[in-house]
């Protein structure tokens, strides 16, 4: 196979992961607007709403489950660094954790006297 085949059927996967992403983040925005429009219940939950319509459609077109999860590995791809990127900010704001624990802690053991969490 000649190097310009690899990269069309290289390109054709990203095309294919991109629409599938693309897809349940567009059911995901309509699931929160019918979560909103229903008053923010729980029973309406985004994530529920949102994986009906996808298993729906990949069983009625008859698509194969691990071609859909390819878009999802992209994003599990880039959850990595956002994880990090998330964990500094928390590690840098220890101290102040340690305190609202304390008070906490002083809180519901009854001790009213020294409540301040500062």
């Amino acid at each position: 196979m000649s190097d310009i085949g690899i990269k069309l059927i290289y390109w054709d996967r990203v095309l294919e992961a991109g629409f599938w992403i693309l897809l349940t983040l567009f059911f995901y925005y309509l699931a929160l607007r019918i979560q909103r429009a229903l008053g923010g219940t729980p029973l309406a939950n985004p994530v529920l709403l949102a994986s009906a319509p996808i298993i729906a459609l990949l069983s009625a077109a008859d698509i194969w489950v691990g071609d859909y999860q390819m878009g999802g590995q992209a994003l599990i791809w880039l959850l990595g660094p956002a994880t990090v990127g998330l964990a500094v900010p928390l590690a840098i704001s220890r101290a102040c954790g340690r305190r609202w624990f304390r008070w906490l802690f002083r809180l519901s053991r009854g001790r009213w006297s020294r409540c301040s969490p500062r």
